[in-house]
């Protein structure tokens, strides 16, 4: 069970909006004012029994300002679903909840919780198509181990790719993560 008291504790999008987000500001009204998903997998979404959303996320990473405002603004249009945006490095009690292979604090975090804040399902980190295009990139080495060539790369699929690509791929596989868990194509 996820403790009723860290829930309420949450901030919902519009707190979080407005208190947290210092960093790429423009990239998160983007995703918000034209998310990911079409009207069809949200007509889908509200025949799914009403969720609670936990998102662990920090305005510095792509992979959160890319993705959240589309949760965000779909959660607006399901009834019954609420959010609570956590950021991560002030709340590790949640964060350690959602830690990817027991150790690692991949973000964003977007976990999915019954009415009474029972798990459902959690995904976390960077969609398959946006990873292997970072790991073609990087081909074994860490961020800080690229070179400039590599960094303008990493940029170029943070900042254009995942806008105009990876964003859509990244909310299709959490959709198909919640289509598993309900048993069915969600299509």
């Amino acid at each position: 069970m996820f403790p009723r008291e860290d829930w309420e504790r949450g901030l919902s999008w519009e707190e979080y909006r407005h208190d947290k987000i210092r960093k790429n500001v423009e990239a998160f009204e983007a995703d918000f004012a034209s998310p990911a998903y079409r009207p069809a997998e949200r007509d889908v979404l509200r025949t799914l029994p009403a969720l609670k959303v936990v998102a662990v996320a920090e305005d510095w990473c792509p992979d959160v300002y890319h993705t959240l405002g589309t949760w965000a603004r779909l959660i607006e249009d399901l009834a019954g679903w609420e959010l609570r945006v956590f950021a991560r490095d002030e709340n590790p009690n949640v964060m350690k909840r959602y830690l990817w292979l027991r150790e690692k604090k991949r973000i964003p975090v977007y976990a999915f919780h019954d009415e009474d804040l029972r798990p459902v399902v959690w995904w976390s980190g960077r969609g398959a198509a946006a990873q292997k295009a970072v790991d073609e990139i990087l081909r074994g080495r860490t961020h800080a181990e690229a070179g400039e060539a590599e960094k303008s790369a990493l940029r170029e699929v943070f900042d254009r790719r995942y806008r105009d690509e990876f964003r859509r791929s990244n909310f299709l596989e959490i959709f198909g993560v919640l289509a598993g868990v309900f048993h069915g194509p969600l299509e």
